[in-house]
């Protein structure tokens, strides 16, 4: 369902832009102004790419970061409808395997964090963080862990202040667990001690990480557990009693059928769009994350449908979009699932529908396939079926174990209550005195 090979860019003239990278190596892209005329399609240069990032800023100058099979990194900026290409750094292909590459402009700089492996120990992975500047780098190894090379293993955010957070797995006894470090501009250094999230007796899917217009910090991952997907949520605020303090949320009972649950923020709501039994639902919080109710939103999931990279022009916020929805069919038409989407800066981009001509300027060696497909984990109709019963099953088990807590702890006290009356019968030859100032 996830397709990291492309990402939707939105300006702050509502132009949009969509990039992929096809299986031939070829990083192209499609322009589209506010009332989705096509205006341009285009290859981006003739080297051959081995991934890519994509990302914009306030001036609305985009900034896209290739690595090239030759090892160079290249780093592109579109602006006023050209493109400038610089080389900014040569990674060894022939040592290293390198798997995601993610792009945040943070103060009119570059910041580009990456993860990658020795093919000698290739489950052994380094998360590195370079700022470039005017051609001034700074370079940080953020995180070392273990997993294994699949898609998007890693997720990275920036708050208001600069702070970089990174969410990711980290396989300790064959379970991946869910763990959090962050990035401080003003020590410029990475907290050397991750955060353990996720519990350490369930394998762990899907991590995601989205930080809010008010600085709050959500984390969604999905534990596996056997019979079922359970939803996990953590939250850290960034003001008030519990600032800077991790804290889990409560969700409601939903029926979670596959990954990837994500979250957005439109008009200061946030919403959590994820897949029950073959269709796209969502939560809804108008308190910042703290509390989440269901919403009527519902749409049919198709094979068409995938999970891409977004990207809004910092000029359209609080309105905060990483990931959506786009369904792709096989006429050429291209949508928004727009059900999820009720701001008005949405308002123009519901459908957008490519015809057949359009589609023929489309480059010979432009490909709709992905380079990489999410596995989805499916749980079988019949165990959902029996989902509410096995957790009925298991609230009535939590209240009886709540019970019996309680009279095991009576029963402790009322045993240390007999065992001081015992002590004291015991002295009863020794006087209060002897007994009281005794060594």
């Amino acid at each position: 369902m996830f397709k990291s090979s492309k990402y939707i860019l939105i300006d702050s003239e509502e132009n949009l832009y969509i990039f992929e990278l096809t299986l031939e190596g070829k990083i192209c892209y499609k322009k589209f102004n506010s009332s989705l005329s096509l205006l341009e399609t285009n290859s981006l240069s003739e080297d051959l790419a081995l991934n890519y990032s994509v990302n914009i800023d306030g001036n609305n100058v985009i900034h896209l970061v290739a690595l090239i099979n030759t090892g160079e990194l290249h780093y592109y900026k579109y602006t006023s409808g050209q493109w400038y290409k610089n080389t900014i750094a040569k990674f060894n292909l022939k040592s290293n395997i390198y798997n995601q590459i993610e792009t945040l402009i943070i103060n009119d700089k570059l910041h580009l964090i990456y993860n990658y492996s020795n093919l000698i120990n290739s489950n052994i992975w380094t998360i590195q963080h370079i700022v470039y500047d005017n051609k001034r780098e700074e370079q940080y190894n953020a995180v070392r862990y273990i997993s294994k090379k699949t898609p998007e293993p890693f997720i990275v955010d920036a708050d208001n202040l600069g702070n970089i957070h990174v969410l990711y797995l980290n396989y300790i006894n064959n379970y991946a667990q869910v763990y959090h470090s962050f990035y401080s501009p003003y020590g410029k250094v990475w907290n050397p001690h991750p955060k353990l999230l996720s519990s350490d007796s369930v394998n762990n899917l899907f991590p995601y990480l989205f930080i809010d217009s008010n600085n709050n910090i959500h984390c969604l991952w999905v534990e596996d557990l056997k019979y079922k997907l359970n939803l996990r949520m953590m939250k850290m605020n960034s003001s008030g009693k519990e600032k800077y303090t991790w804290k889990e949320i409560s969700l409601p009972h939903i029926f979670l059928s596959s990954g990837y649950p994500f979250i957005f923020e439109l008009d200061n709501k946030l919403k959590l769009a994820f897949v029950s039994k073959d269709k796209i639902l969502s939560l809804e919080s108008r308190d910042h994350g703290n509390s989440w109710v269901k919403t009527r939103d519902e749409f049919d999931l198709k094979d068409t449908v995938k999970i891409v990279k977004s990207r809004l022009s910092p000029l359209n916020y609080p309105d905060k979009v990483n990931l959506l929805y786009f369904d792709e069919g096989d006429d050429g038409g291209i949508y928004f699932l727009n059900r999820f989407f009720s701001s008005n800066s949405f308002s123009s981009l519901e459908t957008l529908g490519i015809n057949e001509d359009a589609h023929d300027q489309i480059p010979s060696d432009y490909s709709d396939e992905e380079i990489y497909s999410e596995p989805i984990e499916v749980i079988p109709s019949y165990i959902l079926e029996i989902n509410e019963k096995l957790d009925e099953v298991l609230n009535q088990q939590t209240t009886l174990n709540e019970k019996l807590e309680k009279i095991i702890t009576n029963q402790k006290d009322i045993k240390n209550k007999l065992d001081i009356f015992e002590a004291l019968l015991a002295e009863n030859t020794k006087s209060f005195w002897a007994r009281l100032f005794k060594n």
